[in-house]
């Protein structure tokens, strides 16, 4: 059970791993990987919105599209969209979910 907030630390492979969307990832996509690891229904929707990623983990995702010859602005696109926002205060590797995260799919 998530209180107000609680910070996760990911090892490098993981973050290496579950990128943002599943044309960058190696492995199931970051909120699907977010989902697996928290017991969260698979069904379920998260809220963008109240999951924070440290700067590393954005600065990866860039830096992976652009190995494979995606446009930054599509990944700006995503992150706009669905992405979770660079919290500053966060070490590397480390997420923060806060209270509420997982939506009632009928919102």
């Amino acid at each position: 059970m998530i209180k107000s907030k609680t910070v996760y630390l990911l090892t490098k492979e993981e973050v290496e791993t579950h990128q943002i969307s599943s044309t960058l990832s190696t492995g199931n996509p970051f909120y699907d990987f977010l989902k697996a690891e928290l017991d969260v229904d698979s069904e379920k929707m998260l809220d963008c919105r109240k999951i924070d990623i440290a700067e590393n983990i954005q600065t990866l995702w860039y830096i992976t599209a652009d190995k494979l010859g995606i446009d930054s602005v599509s990944v700006s696109m995503c992150l706009l969209s669905v992405g979770p926002k660079v919290n500053k205060d966060l070490k590397d590797n480390e997420i923060c979910i806060y209270e509420g995260f997982i939506c009632d799919n009928e919102e």
